[in-house]
């Protein structure tokens, strides 16, 4: 994959609103570094998930111009913006599929490829094994995902959309459900992807002691505009 490092993600007079006009995200300019954290915070309802599911292309801007890392994100396909940027949803049960925590990193790769050589699965396996054990959860490569922990199954999703190939992360309200142990577990993963690894990301919470531990930058939205950041 192409180095990504000190690129953005910038949005341009961008505009959106959900069907019946209840509610409009209004950023007309808004750029993010992809080698820094960034926290997204607001009241609820300030348009906080709706920016990252618009630079994540899970909705499209109605208006206006997103650019991902140097391209318009109308012009990528979703496997290319996933390659890009990963989205870690509220509730990461709602993007793991596969029957084991080794299989939820090995099958992407292995349905686009149903012919791949036993030695090219073979890698993937050890590669899939070797972010586990960085994540902490090698020791249930073998365990049904449906039976994991909330913590586990977040940990798990981060490293799957790592694995994907995405460089930047979207972290939608991730501390939501965690008790304090599994919030320190998160937090220290968070720094060493960011600090050891280079990875940005885009964190939207409330909680200001979580944001306050890895602050490097703060955005305020308020009634789906840009306050301050």
């Amino acid at each position: 994959m192409d180095d990504l490092t000190g690129k953005t993600v910038e949005f341009k007079n961008v505009f959106y609103s959900y069907p019946g006009g209840e509610f409009a995200l209004a950023v007309n300019g808004l750029v993010l570094k992809t080698d820094a954290i960034a926290f997204i915070t607001g009241d609820n309802g300030s348009g906080k998930t709706t920016l990252a599911k618009l630079m994540t292309g899970i909705i499209k801007p109605l208006r206006g111009e997103i650019t991902l890392m140097g391209a318009n994100i109308k012009s990528l396909s979703p496997g290319e913006i996933g390659k890009r940027i990963g989205y870690l949803w509220q509730n990461p049960r709602q993007q793991l599929f596969a029957q084991s925590v080794l299989e939820e990193l090995t099958f992407p790769e292995e349905i686009k490829n149903p012919k791949m050589p036993p030695e090219e699965k073979e890698a993937g396996r050890e590669a899939a094994l070797n972010s586990l054990e960085y994540f902490g959860l090698a020791h249930l490569k073998d365990k049904n995902c449906f039976y994991l922990s909330h913590g586990e199954r977040q940990r798990l999703a981060i490293a799957a959309v790592i694995a994907a190939g995405a460089k930047y992360l979207v972290l939608d309200e991730p501390t939501k459900g965690l008790d304090a142990g599994c919030r320190n577990t998160l937090a220290h993963m968070l720094k060493t992807l960011r600090y050891e690894n280079n990875t940005g990301m885009c964190v939207i919470s409330h909680d200001e002691e979580f944001t306050g531990e890895l602050q490097e930058r703060v955005i305020r939205l308020r009634n789906g505009e840009v306050a301050d950041g």
